[in-house]
């Protein structure tokens, strides 16, 4: 939770196939939601991430992280 920046809404977190995490994010900017996945990377918070290219709608920025639990 102390690594979300201010400016990233959470939209969901689905655990779908065992260990595999699926988290959705929103900001109105593409800098915060860069940080918000590579805090996770680095805190060992998941291991294999993959993220969707970034899309824009209206004025908010979403994007959608995959990874496995360690």
């Amino acid at each position: 939770m102390f690594i979300i920046p201010q400016q990233v809404q959470v939209i969901s977190i689905e655990n779908k196939e065992g260990k595999h995490i699926i988290i959705e994010a929103v900001s109105e900017k593409y800098e915060q939601l860069g940080y918000f996945s590579a805090a996770i990377k680095n805190d060992g918070m998941l291991q294999n991430i993959q993220s969707t290219s970034a899309t824009k709608s209206d004025s908010l920025v979403q994007i959608t992280i995959e990874g496995d639990l360690p």
